[in-house]
C-alpha cells in the first residue's frame, strides 16, 4: 500500500485498487469516511491517535489488534492484543490511541530520526544522553542536520521550532545535510540481514 501496490518491483495490487482502498469511497457529506476495506475517519478510528493526519488509514479487529498507516512518513503502527482475555470485557481503545499518538509525536520531534531523515527533514531531537536517547541525534547534530535538546531543556522545544520555521535558509541547509546521512532503506536492510542470519 505504501508503494503503490508493489513490493520490491513486484506488482501485488494495481495502483487503482490502492487508490480505492486509501481514498474516501463513502458518499459525499457522510460523517464516516472509509476507503475500500480501510477506515479513514470514523468513530472506530481511535488507532489514528491525535497526530496522524487525514489521509492516513487503518483497520481494527474484534479482539483488539489494530493497524494504522501514514503514507506521508511511510509509517505503520501495528498493535497486537487480546482484549477478550480473560473475561471478554476488556478494552484497548484508549491504548490504541496513546500508542499511535506517541509514535506520531516521536516522528514529529525526530526521536526516530532515521525515518524522517529519509525525506530530508530537518529535526529537533529530544532525549536524555544517560539513556542513549540522543546518540543518533548527536550524529545528526555533527552533520548539521538536527538540533539536539536534552530532557532538562525540553521547555526550549517550542521556541526552537518557531525559530527554525522562521529561517527557511537554515531549514534548507539542514534538509540537504540530512539527506547525506539518512538511511532510507534501513528497515529493508535490517530485514534482509535477519533473513540471512536465520538461514545459517
Amino acid at each position: 500500500l505504501l508503494d503503490g501496490g508493489s513490493y520490491k518491483g513486484v506488482q501485488i495490487l494495481s495502483p487503482l485498487t490502492v487508490q480505492k482502498m486509501t481514498l474516501p469511497q463513502t458518499p459525499p457529506g457522510a460523517t464516516v469516511v472509509r476507503g475500500l476495506g480501510w477506515d479513514i475517519g470514523s468513530p472506530y478510528a481511535s488507532n489514528r491517535g491525535e497526530l496522524f493526519p487525514f489521509g492516513s488509514y487503518g483497520h481494527t479487529g474484534f479482539t483488539g489488534p489494530s493497524l494504522w498507516i501514514d503514507p506521508v512518513t511511510q509509517t505503520f503502527v501495528v498493535l497486537m492484543s487480546n482484549r477478550v482475555h480473560p473475561d471478554g470485557k476488556g478494552s484497548v481503545v484508549a491504548l490504541r490511541e496513546k500508542i499511535a499518538t506517541l509514535v506520531a509525536a516521536a516522528l514529529v520531534a525526530g526521536a526516530l530520526g532515521g525515518l524522517l531523515g529519509a525525506f530530508g527533514t530537518a529535526q529537533v531531537v529530544a532525549g536524555a544522553p544517560r539513556r542513549g536517547g540522543t546518540r543518533g541525534g548527536t550524529a545528526l547534530l555533527v552533520a548539521g542536520a538536527a538540533l539536539v535538546v536534552a530532557d532538562s531543556d525540553v521547555e526550549r522545544l517550542p521556541g526552537l521550532v518557531r525559530e527554525l520555521l522562521g529561517d527557511p535558509a537554515r531549514l534548507a541547509t539542514m534538509s540537504e545535510r540530512m539527506l547525506t546521512v539518512a538511511r532510507p532503506n534501513a528497515a529493508d536492510d535490517i530485514a534482509e540481514e535477519l533473513i540471512r542470519l536465520a538461514a545459517r
